[in-house]
């Protein structure tokens, strides 16, 4: 996996490429942090996809990392 970052603002926002060595597609990550209350939000947005099937497994990469990242937040709290 290749990328480059796009935009950083600091406790706000994340966005960088994203592209898989070997292949023509280059997609957008943008991660937004948004404080609620004593909570924060994490809206994460991964897009430009070649190809159904490629948004398919991504999608899936995704709900098994962000699983696990919430997962391990609430075994902390």
């Amino acid at each position: 996996m290749v990328g480059q970052f796009a935009e950083l603002i600091q406790n706000k926002l994340i966005k960088y490429s994203w592209s898989w060595e070997g292949t023509d597609e280059k997609t957008m990550v943008t991660v937004r942090i948004n404080p609620i209350g004593n909570s924060t939000a994490v809206q994460l947005v991964h897009e430009g996809f070649n190809s159904r099937e490629s948004l398919d497994m991504h999608a899936d990469g995704w709900d098994t990392y962000v699983f696990g990242l919430e997962k391990l937040i609430h075994s902390k709290t």
